[in-house]
Formats: structure tokens, sequence, C-alpha cells
């Protein structure tokens, strides 16, 4: 059931929900009423319950810097081509045709990539994401069992589970769902149960990460959803949940400042991405002015993020998609594209931007489009990685919709 011609907050609802492309552009879709309560179902917008039992995350990602092809990993001289290797990549320029190792990812041990200079790397070494500029992933495939069954519907922040094909994503029309699927590959998957899922309501941008210190520490999956307070705005605030390995979670829980603003603030709080240390999302008194925030993991202090890009335009929309690598070093969100002088194109089309950011939280560098994926007049959106971080899973606009995609690492 929609609301069409509630209070004017609900076309920004309506925005934040249904991927609407800028403040000159809103969507025309709004949010449904709050949540219905059922049969067991809590009372009070928070979704408290029981705490559930803590679930680990499964599939750590490896920090090794550098990984040599099955056939080379115990080849004699390994030390010696290594240090060439690291001088071969500084200078660009290959230095000996003996010193090839892979002609593509099959070459390489899981977890790794075949760079242009045919070394295999490791995808999770920090080290390999020190120019960000040259980032860059290969051809698109899509995700055709999960699109070939959307029909009318709009998918949008694809998002790792663990290190297997199981992928969580978001399914929306007039009211956002988020599903499971165990198999990317082979089927569309199911609606993540109750309590995750309220008839009526939109549940968006689900997070599987388990963060190691701070007040989310008990949580493994976090999401944002509509709350009911009686009124027509039906402000969006962040929860946790544990879940297992099936997707189900014994209770959900709104999640503590700095996270979530007194209720009596007015504020909306949305799309979370986590790192070891660091949580990034965006926030807005219900206007039109949405910023993305920083915080360290376990203080309440927070900052406003500025991501200029390259030509000194800073990004000023009503979404903004962010993910962070686990290293929280480094950040893909959206944004609209511009030229040169910060005016927006027309048909407002959205890119993946990636930005280098420093210990504090703030940006190094100019935030730029992500290369291999982002392509000019085309929207490109919600870009994450996968746990070994070789794959990246981003939403695209296509004749039927938005459509889910991924592109293997090559660069």
């Amino acid at each position: 059931m929609s609301s069409f011609g509630r209070a004017p907050f609900a076309a920004l609802a309506g925005v934040l929900a249904f991927g609407a492309c800028s403040l000159l552009a809103p969507g025309d879709d709004e949010l449904l009423s709050g949540p219905e309560v059922k049969d067991g179902a809590p009372d009070t917008p928070d979704r408290q319950g029981d705490a559930a039992p803590d679930i680990s995350q499964d599939g750590e990602m490896s920090d090794t810097a550098d990984v040599s092809s099955p056939a080379d990993a115990a080849t004699d001289g390994a030390q010696a081509e290594s240090g060439a290797d690291a001088a071969e990549d500084a200078n660009d320029a290959p230095q000996s045709d003996a010193a090839a190792r892979c002609t593509d990812a099959a070459d390489c041990v899981a977890g790794s990539f075949c760079n242009p200079l045919g070394r295999c790397r490791s995808c999770s070494d920090p080290a390999m994401l020190r120019n960000l500029s040259e980032l860059e992933y290969g051809t698109p495939e899509p995700l055709t069992a999960i699109n070939d069954a959307a029909e009318l519907l709009h998918l949008r922040y694809p998002r790792a589970f663990d290190g297997t094909t199981k992928l969580l994503y978001q399914r929306d029309l007039f009211a956002a769902q988020i599903w499971l699927t165990p198999d990317m590959t082979q089927t569309p998957g199911s609606p993540l149960p109750y309590p995750i899922d309220v008839p009526g309501v939109s549940e968006a941008a689900a997070l599987k990460y388990e963060p190691g210190v701070g007040p989310l520490a008990g949580f493994n999956f976090f999401f944002y959803a509509e709350v009911n307070r009686g009124d027509e705005r039906s402000p969006y605030e962040l929860f946790g949940a544990t879940i297992d390995s099936f997707g189900y979670a014994a209770a959900v829980s709104r999640l503590p400042a700095p996270f979530n603003s007194a209720p009596t603030a007015g504020r909306w709080n949305f799309t979370l991405a986590l790192s070891q240390d660091r949580a990034i999302w965006a926030s807005s008194d219900g206007g039109l002015l949405v910023q993305l925030v920083t915080a360290r993991l376990g203080e309440t202090t927070t900052s406003v993020l500025s991501l200029p890009d390259a030509n000194g335009c800073r990004p000023n929309q009503l979404e903004w998609g962010p993910w962070l690598a686990p290293s929280g070093r480094v950040l893909f969100f959206n944004a609209v594209e511009r030229t040169m002088d910060c005016q927006l194109t027309s048909q407002f089309p959205r890119d993946i931007y990636v930005v280098e950011l420093d210990e504090s939280g703030k940006p190094v560098g100019p935030a730029i489009p992500l290369r291999g994926v982002s392509n000019p007049g085309t929207t490109e959106i919600d870009g994450s990685l996968s746990f070994d971080q070789c794959w990246l899973y981003y939403s695209k606009e296509t004749n039927a919709g938005l459509r889910l995609f991924r592109a293997r690492r090559v660069r």
C-alpha cells in the first residue's frame, strides 16, 4: 500500500529508499506507513528484543602482500623475483619475460588478482591500493539469476554475506526489502525473515560485518529502516542484529549514539558503512541536506566528511551508498556526475567514486570515478567488495531498471 500525497518529507523518504538521482531530480516513489504489529512482534519503533547470541562472521580476509601462482609457489629464487616484481611495479614497466607469473586470475591462488604486468597480487593487501587512480575492474558480469526474477523491481545494495556465494541485496518499488541468496549465480533467494522484515515498512542497505571494538561489537548485521512515531515523517534509523548463516535473527536493536540521535532531535540516519575501527553513515535533519558523517568505533565524536573530486566539486545529494574497505582507508560512494565547472549533467547519471582516507577519516586527495565500472552518462551505484576484496558488486541502470552486476579486479 503506497502513501502518495503525504507530507513533503515523504518525497525525501522516497528518494532515500528507492534511489533518486539528485536534489534536482527526486524520485516519485514514497514510503509506506509504519510497522504493522503482529503476533510476537515488538510494539516499539526500536524493534528491541532479547540479546541474540553472538555469531562470528565467516570469511576473514588475508593481509598477504604478494601471492604467487600455484605452479610457481615453490620456485627457487622466489625472493629475488619478488624484489624484481616490486621494482617493476614501481616503474610500471616490465623488466623481463621470465618474471611473468599469470595471464589471468585463474593462474593465481584464491584471494588474488593478475595485474597488467602478469603478477599475482593479494586483493586484500592495502599496499595494492596505494594509488586509487590505478584501481580497475574488468568486464561487468550481470547476476542473471537475480536480475531475471526482479520483474518491475529495482535491485540495489549488493553486499557479500560471507566468503561464499551468498549475497545480500535490496529489492524495492514502493517499499524496500532485504533479500539473501545462497548462491548469487543460481537463485534470487528469499527475503530475510521477521524481525528484520516487517510488512509495510522499508528495510534497506544491509551490511554483514562484525566490528571488533566499540558498542557495535555484539552485532554482525546492520541495516536501516523506517520507524513510526505517529507523525507523517516516518524517519529512518539504524539497527543491528546477530544473524545466523541462514539470515535468521532472534531480535533487532536500535543502535546507540552516535549512530542514532535522540527521537526528539528529528534526525534521519541511514546507510551505515563499517571497517575495523571506523563507521561512516548518512545523516539528515529530514530536509534536503544529507551529509556523510564519520566516527571511530567506541567514540561518540562525529565529523562531517567533505569529498571533493578532482575539479574541486563537492557532491550535494540525497544519497551516498557508502562502503568501507576493512582497513578503513578506502571509501566507495555514489556521486552524481558533474561537469568540470561543477554543474549537473543531463539526466543526472551517478557513478561509483573511490577515495583514500587517512587515520582520522579525512580524505587523502580527490575522490575519483572507479575505473572499469563508472561510465559517463550511465548510472552505476552502490559499490562494495567481496570478502576477499577481489570482486566488486554494484547496481547498474539498464532498460529493465536497476540491476546487479559484479566485476573482477584487474589492476
